[in-house]
């Protein structure tokens, strides 16, 4: 697995938190959240992973004190259509997402099914998470949806690491300015100062490192 650098900070941050509440929206196949285990062993970790291929092959991958959720996080509760294609780096696992055009643009066939998405508010006070020490959102491109809607949990999270994807199959450069900044003030309203990570102008894929002030 390739960390990159913001990864790497967080996980020296998460070392020190006494036995964390850590959600991940976008486990994939479960490598983030066996550098995280690794990183403090003593973490109570969400996995939350939409794509079923990948959700089966993290469930063989982690041990049984990580809760696995194969579903969907979103703005609202609904159900959307999920589109998917193959890894072609790894034959075992596939890339998701919300986004038909994504799936266009790489040229490989797409699988399409339903998908059933809750707000992670939802999903974290079902839990009955009272705190989380750190959320890590790695979800190509539904992390805009996620803070399109209710955004409580922000207010009792520690730490927060979250890639925001530009890929110009989903939005305008202009609708990605508006959709990053409102992450951003989001954040900062709340009381969260970025650490670590490039800038919005960046061109590719942001990683931004956040934490409470």
């Amino acid at each position: 697995m390739s960390i990159v650098p913001e990864f790497e900070k967080a996980l020296k941050l998460l070392k020190d938190m006494d036995a964390p509440s850590v959600v991940e929206v976008g486990a994939h196949i479960g490598d983030g959240v066996l550098a995280m285990l690794k990183a403090n062993k003593c973490a109570k970790i969400i996995a939350i992973e939409p794509g079923l291929d990948n959700f089966q092959k993290l469930k063989t991958r982690v041990p049984k004190s990580v809760r696995c959720l194969n579903m969907g996080v979103s703005s609202a509760a609904e159900e959307i259509k999920f589109y998917s294609m193959a890894d072609g780096k790894r034959e075992y696992s596939r890339n998701n997402c919300f986004y038909k055009t994504v799936v266009k643009h790489k040229g490989v066939p797409a699988g399409c099914d339903r998908l059933n998405c809750l707000p992670l508010d939802r999903i974290v006070s079902g839990l009955r998470i009272e705190t989380i020490g750190f959320i890590r959102f790695d979800c190509y491109g539904a992390e805009y949806k996620i803070f399109d809607g209710e955004t409580e949990f922000i207010d009792i999270t520690e730490m927060i690491l979250i890639t925001m994807h530009k890929s110009k199959e989903l939005f305008c450069d202009k609708e990605y300015a508006i959709k990053r900044e409102r992450i951003v003030d989001r954040l900062s309203d709340a009381g969260f100062k970025k650490i670590y990570g490039q800038g919005l102008r960046h061109e590719k894929h942001i990683h931004q490192l956040w934490v409470k002030k």
